[in-house]
């Protein structure tokens, strides 16, 4: 039998709801206890099922992970050096004044890479930095590293200074410059 979504908590042996099996049979699903961690909780079902008297259905529940500090200071400081307020962000990036609230009240994981890039641009963070800061690439970096030999010039990249490193950026940029060219 396979079980659908019911997610209530009530006194033990409320009806939580209804549940249908593949079948289409009905079936009824009482709360028995919840058990937790303070992280991660585990609710307890029994569920009476045609003749069966009752068949224990467990449900793992989970706090919510908040976004990677680096992301959640980047977004804080363009914020507040926006002068708009969380509500006109919001609207602007197609989400929701609560949205944003929970984002940054570290009660949100990352935003879908869509939303990233449209708080980018009200904000005006440059260079995909805030997608960099949520541990995610963007598509020119992701087809970089799909390349043959892109693990050994990571390493060797990995090896130099921020000084070096803009120095390596330089000569890049103008052999990209030069390809234009022809």
């Amino acid at each position: 039998m396979r079980l659908g979504n019911a997610f209530a908590l009530h006194s033990s042996g409320a009806p939580v709801g209804d549940v249908v099996d593949e079948h289409g049979d009905a079936a009824t699903m009482r709360y028995l206890y919840g058990i937790g961690n303070g992280k991660s909780n585990t609710l307890s079902f029994c569920v009476a099922y045609q003749d069966s008297s009752c068949i224990l259905a467990f449900m793992a529940t989970q706090e919510p992970t908040s976004a990677p500090t680096p992301f959640l200071r980047l977004l804080r400081q363009s914020l507040a050096g926006s002068g708009l307020s969380l509500r006109e962000v919001a609207k602007q990036i197609g989400a929701s004044t609560a949205f944003m609230s929970r984002l940054l009240g570290e009660q949100r994981g990352i935003p879908a890479d869509e939303t990233i890039l449209k708080l980018e641009e009200v904000l005006n963070i440059p260079d995909r930095k805030l997608l960099y800061a949520a541990g995610r690439l963007d598509s020119a970096a992701s087809r970089v590293l799909m390349k043959q030999d892109a693990p050994i010039l990571m390493r060797t990249l990995a090896q130099l200074n921020d000084k070096e490193l803009a120095e390596v950026h330089k000569v890049a940029q103008q052999y990209t410059g030069l390809r234009r060219k022809k």
